[in-house]
C-alpha cells in the first residue's frame, strides 16, 4: 500500500513494528550527533538520524511520527544537563524539519487527516490511502472496545497469548478478514493474560524505570572516579529515551510479545553491570543488584 516496510518477518515484518525499531534506536543517534567529540562521528550519527526519521516518515506510520516527535523533544530537553540550550537544539529541530518533511511522502498527511475527517466509512473509497487510513482509524477504535470487553469477561486467565484476533474473530462474529490486533500493548496484555498479565508487565515497566533513573544518579555520582564517564552518560540517557519511546507507541501498537522492551531493558541492565563492575570503590556497588534482579 505505498508503506515502507522490509524484506523480513519480526521485528520489522510491518510499518508500525519497523518504525518501533528505528525509534528504540534514534536517541543514541541523537545523542551522539550532539556529544561526540569527534566530528566525524557527529556526521555520520547525522546521516543516521536523517535516514531514520526519513524511513520513519516512509513508513506513514502515524503513530511513529508522533512518537518520535516525543523522543526528539525529550532527547532535547535531557541534553539541557550537558549545557547545550533549548534554542540550539531547536534550531537544529527546525532546520531538520525543512530539509526532511518535504520529503515525506503524500500518504502520511492523509493517513493524519483521517483523525479529524467526519466522513462516514462506508462513503469513501477503501482502496484509496484517505479511504484506507479512515478505515484503519475506525477499526482501531472498534477493536479497543472488543479488547476491553474480552478483559471484563476474561479478567484472570484472558483469552490466552496471540489469541485476541481469534477470540475477537469468535466473539464478535467479525468478517472473514477482520483477525487484526487491537493496537494497545496494555490492552492487548490485559484481553490475552488477563489483569495478573497486565500487573506483571507493568511491575517490570516500574522495575525497569526505577533501574535506569538509579544508573543515571550512579554515573552522575561517579564522575570523578569512572572511566569513559561520558560515553557511560551519553548511554544511560539515551537508554531512558529509548524507554520511554517504547511505553508511548506501546499505547498505539500490540507490542506484548515483541522483543523491543527486552532490549531496551537489557541494555540498561548491561550499562548497570559496566558501572558497578568499574566503579568498585562506590560504597553502594551492589546497590543495584536487588532492584535488577527484580
Amino acid at each position: 500500500e505505498g508503506r515502507l516496510v522490509t524484506n523480513a518477518s519480526g521485528l520489522y515484518s510491518g510499518p508500525n513494528f519497523f518504525a518501533m525499531s528505528l525509534i528504540l534506536l534514534l536517541p543514541f543517534a541523537l545523542f551522539t550527533f550532539f556529544l561526540h567529540t569527534r566530528l566525524v562521528v557527529r556526521l555520520f550519527a547525522g546521516f543516521v538520524v536523517a535516514t531514520f526519521t526519513l524511513a520513519n516518515l516512509m513508513t506513514e506510520s502515524r503513530g511513529g511520527l508522533l512518537v518520535e516527535t516525543a523522543v526528539v523533544l525529550l532527547v532535547f530537553w535531557k541534553l539541557r544537563d550537558w549545557g547545550i540550550s533549548l534554542v540550539k537544539t531547536m534550531g537544529v529541530l527546525v532546520l531538520g524539519c525543512v530539509l526532511i518533511l518535504p520529503l515525506a511522502p503524500q500518504g502520511l498527511w492523509q493517513r493524519f487527516s483521517a483523525l479529524f475527517s467526519s466522513a462516514d466509512v462506508s462513503q469513501v473509497d477503501p482502496n484509496s490511502t484517505a479511504g484506507s487510513a479512515l478505515v484503519s482509524m475506525q477499526e482501531r477504535e472498534m477493536l479497543l472496545v472488543r479488547a476491553l470487553i474480552l478483559t471484563k469477561e476474561n479478567p484472570i486467565f484472558g483469552v490466552g497469548m496471540n489469541n485476541f484476533p481469534a477470540a475477537a474473530h469468535a466473539r464478535f462474529n467479525s468478517g472473514a478478514g477482520e483477525w487484526l490486533g487491537c493496537h494497545d500493548t496494555f490492552l492487548q496484555l490485559s484481553a490475552e493474560l488477563g489483569i495478573p498479565g497486565l500487573l506483571l508487565h507493568l511491575f517490570l515497566l516500574y522495575v525497569t524505570f526505577n533501574s535506569l533513573r538509579e544508573l543515571r544518579r550512579r554515573v552522575a555520582a561517579a564522575k570523578t572516579t569512572l572511566p569513559h564517564f561520558r560515553e557511560i552518560r551519553m548511554a544511560s540517557d539515551a537508554t531512558m529515551v529509548s524507554f520511554c519511546g517504547y511505553v508511548l507507541f506501546s499505547t498505539v501498537a500490540h507490542l506484548g510479545y515483541q522483543p523491543y522492551f527486552f532490549i531496551v531493558a537489557g541494555i540498561g541492565q548491561s550499562l548497570i553491570n559496566v558501572v558497578s563492575r568499574i566503579d568498585v570503590r562506590a560504597p553502594a556497588s551492589d546497590a543495584l543488584a536487588p532492584a535488577a534482579a527484580a
